[in-house]
């Protein structure tokens, strides 16, 4: 890839952002029709205008080797999409390995990522062991959750970028190895950066194609196709037949799905479970208008879960609701206290030391809970 294709594919990005402005400020002009790549997205539905231009972007830039860094909230298929990316390259016939770089403990990163000798460390594999890098090989190496990715490590990768060689943990061989590298993270890079927490140089080597995929509240055109497969694979997994009925459409469109598309499917398996028949009716008492939940007990708003720091006697209601269970209460509450220490604490190291839990742990619970660590701490 020559610079002059790399500054073509640069300027397409700052047209897709301003694009994606302009869609969010609501002046979108024009329409974008391409059914091959609207078709080819085998796992994410695409119907929006911005969402089809970041499908042709990320087309046009399948075709090179460039390093892509994709942008965007927690929950919007950063996954899906350099998947996609993968299945359109060249290296299609390769592996794609994706790496959750917020779910390895920091102690076993780098035996993970670079892989280890025979007899490296204590409990270490008789035979040594192949680092998730070298497992890439010929392939595309997907690496979710940059951010999190520890300095030293950083330093460690930006060398494997740089000069195309791995030596894993406590040998000296070189394995040389040929992969493409694809990147995301849901928070502000630069401002990692700038904090100190993330090298600049291996910033400027990730971002070489950036993208940013939009949260599904700026593109509620594709929640309708979204809704109609992912029910269609619960009928299936489930063997019975169940429809969206209109007052659950009115509060599919309605909200606002700040955990975005896992929170939407989330809500539609938990819906298709609790309902009774074959009829899914809105989870919102405010749209039944019967006084009774339809059938989703255990939904929970972010915005209800506050509870005001009053004396006991004046919230005891906010432990333990009216027709609430221990399970949902207890959730609520944990929701609750994570949503706390993501405002609070800067990553989910820091959270898991706080709570005396395993990183992995926090990991999961913030993804369940569609929740992310906020950009900027006081601290």
């Amino acid at each position: 890839m020559d610079l002059t294709d790399l500054q073509l594919l640069q300027q397409e990005y700052a047209l897709l952002q301003e694009r994606l402005s302009d869609h969010i400020r609501g002046g979108r002009n024009g329409s974008i029709e391409d059914a091959g790549v609207v078709s080819a997205l085998d796992d994410l539905e695409v119907h929006s205008e911005i969402m089809c231009e970041v499908a042709l972007m990320i087309k046009r830039v399948s075709s090179t080797d460039a390093s892509v860094l994709m942008y965007g909230e927690t929950g919007v298929g950063k996954t899906v999409f350099a998947r996609q990316l993968h299945k359109w390259s060249p290296r299609k016939d390769g592996p794609f390995i994706d790496v959750n770089c917020g779910a390895i403990p920091e102690s076993l990163f780098e035996s993970e990522m670079f892989g280890y000798q025979q007899g490296a460390f204590s409990g270490a594999a008789s035979k040594g062991k192949a680092g998730l890098i070298e497992m890439a090989q010929g392939g595309t190496l997907f690496l979710d959750e940059i951010s999190e990715l520890p300095l030293d490590v950083q330093a460690k990768l930006l060398k494997v970028i740089q000069d195309g060689n791995v030596t894993r943990l406590g040998g000296t061989s070189v394995h040389r190895v040929d992969f493409r590298l694809v990147a995301a993270t849901n928070q502000d890079l630069w401002q990692r950066v700038e904090s100190g927490d993330f090298r600049l140089d291996l910033y400027y080597r990730l971002n070489v194609i950036p993208i940013t995929l939009p949260p599904l509240r700026d593109r509620k055109e594709d929640i309708p196709s979204l809704v109609d497969r992912y029910i269609n694979k619960l009928n299936d997994r489930y063997g019975f037949e169940k429809i969206l009925a209109s007052d659950a459409w009115e509060e599919l469109m309605r909200n606002d799905w700040l955990g975005n598309i896992r929170e939407l499917e989330n809500w539609l398996e938990r819906a298709w479970v609790s309902s009774e028949g074959n009829m899914i009716h809105s989870q919102d008492d405010s749209v039944n208008g019967d006084g009774v939940k339809g059938g989703l007990k255990s939904k929970i708003k972010i915005d209800e879960l506050r509870c005001r720091e009053k004396e006991p006697s004046e919230y005891s209601d906010c432990f333990l609701r009216h027709d609430e269970t221990l399970k949902q209460a207890v959730e609520r509450a944990e929701v609750s206290i994570f949503k706390k220490l993501c405002s609070e604490l800067p990553s989910t190291y820091a959270i898991a030391r706080r709570l005396e839990i395993s990183q992995p742990s926090v990991v999961r619970k913030l993804k369940y809970y569609g929740l992310a660590i906020k950009k900027s701490h006081d601290g």
